[in-house]
């Protein structure tokens, strides 16, 4: 996305995919949207399956998922980290590093330099016949500024101290374009696959903490209302 003071200026490349795709489905809407799946850490657990159909589990409340009928071509695509508190959903940024100030170390359970396992692994997508992504590195995902959280600092005689938690720096930071696009379906089998190094020493997950801390899948594109039964003709 390009800022030209308070103005957002949509790249040629996004407009250039919006008119493909515009000549694929002329009979359907088409908007811009995003997809967040989530899943909570495990410590020694390699690899995470995240589940993109709205009719599968429970989602979160800050998941945002495909509904059976619909397509999504993802345009961008991020891999990031995030210190949930379940009580208080939506509270919490998203964060392209594993800051130790935002994931403090717990005894035993938590050690936030395991935490970097997550951008030392690869990501693997297939919808129905389609292999999108046999093994893309997570390290690409990783980003740090000059400051994504600050330490404790006190707001009041009535509140203890709290760590400062900051957004990315930009509102695109972790995002990488994706070419070829992602065209996830609705009604066929969508894989999504995270591969991270582990192993039984591995810390990365709060037992005595009120928090838990996940992976969050997160895509930018189009959403194409009813796009799910064009199936193949999206590929072309």
């Amino acid at each position: 996305m390009q800022y030209a003071g308070n103005l957002v200026v949509a790249p040629d490349r996004e407009r250039a995919i919006y008119t493909g795709l515009r000549r694929k489905a002329p009979n359907n809407i088409i908007t811009p949207g995003f997809i967040r799946l989530e899943q909570q850490l495990s410590s020694g657990q390699g690899q995470y399956q995240f589940q993109i159909g709205k009719n599968v589990g429970n989602p979160s409340a800050t998941e945002v998922r495909l509904d059976l009928n619909d397509a999504f071509v993802a345009t961008k695509l991020g891999i990031y980290l995030l210190n949930d508190d379940p009580s208080l959903p939506g509270h919490s940024p998203l964060l392209t590093f594993p800051s130790p100030v935002d994931f403090p170390a717990e005894a035993g359970n938590v050690n936030p330099s395991h935490l970097e396992a997550f951008y030392n692994g690869f990501l693997r997508v297939k919808v129905a016949d389609v292999v999108y992504a046999e093994a893309m590195a997570t390290r690409k995902f990783r980003v740090v500024r000059d400051q994504q959280s600050a330490p404790a600092v006190a707001v009041g005689t009535n509140w203890p101290a709290a760590p400062q938690k900051l957004s990315e720096t930009l509102g695109f930071d972790g995002l990488e374009d994706l070419t070829p696009q992602f065209i996830f379906q609705g009604q066929a089998k969508n894989e999504l696959s995270l591969y991270v190094p582990a192993n039984s020493t591995q810390q990365v997950q709060y037992v005595t903490a009120t928090t838990r801390i996940k992976v969050v899948w997160y895509m930018e594109g189009f959403l194409i209302t009813q796009g799910s039964a064009l199936g193949s003709a999206l590929q072309g």
